[in-house]
């Protein structure tokens, strides 16, 4: 308190701080019993997706019905229903075993899906996309249901209050998208280059992406007289940056070539009908100008 009176140049007492008090899941649901048992069927995943619905009223309306196939008394915008919503919820299983398993703390998604994959009869065997649209239709209900709570006003006069049913945060955490690569391959996967292994490093490139028209491929460092893409992070950030001339760009083809070679050349020295067309190893990583060659002639694979 000495210190915030220094920082607001005002002095605060004891009655300043603000504390809170948790209860713990048994004391909220207190003896309420379960009249509700079942869930929301794998048949409905559809109904239970938001994207279907036009505004966010015909969802509620819509998952209210699922849960305890009712519909909402009166208009929307009044609270009676949303009270009546929360003493539903209080009597749900499958809202009091998330309680349960939350059990005051904050968890991931896949943690509180496996937790209670083991109490509710079907769940764990279910698609996953239907098991994080039920969980999500069931914190839409409890953030719209409501509580009377009673106080005390300034005259000491009780007052009647609508409060939240509980306080739900649900959190998206999104991982910035830096230090990507890409696996070097017919069919390549975007990676973290953070996540990978050296070996597995070692067989992808940073990516790059044309935004003219669209195309996609790799990138990394070349010295003239070597056939090597080097995937040195670093170093090609360094380069790129400062226009390097061994920042190079590889774009893979529609189709393999099919040109044929002439056959009055020596197989070490048919290069590639089209200029600037390469053969690429995906396994170290170096390029080849032979056209067609039957594998890499830096390592001998044949992919």
């Amino acid at each position: 308190m000495e210190y915030a009176a220094s920082i607001f140049g005002h002095p605060f007492d004891g009655d300043a701080i603000v504390t809170e008090t948790r209860i713990s899941a048994g004391d909220f649901l207190g003896n309420n019993i379960s009249p509700h048992v079942d869930i929301v069927g794998p048949e409905k995943t559809d109904d239970l997706d938001p994207g279907r619905y036009n505004n966010y009223e015909d969802y509620i309306k819509a998952q209210y019905q699922l849960w305890f196939d009712d519909t909402i008394q009166g208009e929307f915008q009044d609270t009676q229903w949303q009270v009546d919503l929360g003493n539903k919820l209080k009597e749900h299983r499958f809202f009091q075993n998330l309680l349960k398993v939350l059990n005051g703390k904050i968890c991931g998604f896949d943690e509180i899906l496996t937790r209670l994959e083991k109490v509710t009869k079907g769940l764990k065997y279910s698609e996953n996309a239907y098991k994080k649209q039920i969980l999500n239709s069931l914190m839409a209900l409890v953030s719209e249901a409501k509580v009377k709570a009673i106080s005390i006003d300034d005259e000491g006069k009780e007052k009647i209050k609508i409060r939240p049913f509980l306080n739900v945060r649900v959190q998206l955490w999104l991982r910035e998208m830096r230090r990507m690569v890409s696996s070097v391959g017919q069919d390549p996967v975007l990676r973290f280059a953070d996540d990978l292994n050296q070996d597995q490093f070692n067989t992808h490139l940073p990516l790059v992406h044309c935004r003219e028209c669209g195309s996609m491929g790799w990138t990394g460092l070349k010295r003239m007289t070597d056939s090597e893409i080097r995937s040195d992070l670093k170093d090609f950030y360094f380069g790129f940056f400062n226009h390097d001339p061994q920042v190079v760009y590889l774009f893979p083809e529609d189709t393999p070539s099919s040109v044929p070679a002439k056959t009055d050349q020596p197989a070490s020295t048919k290069r590639s009908p089209k200029t600037g067309l390469y053969h690429f190893c995906a396994k170290c990583l170096h390029v080849t100008t032979q056209a067609n060659p039957q594998s890499c002639p830096s390592c001998d694979n044949e992919n």
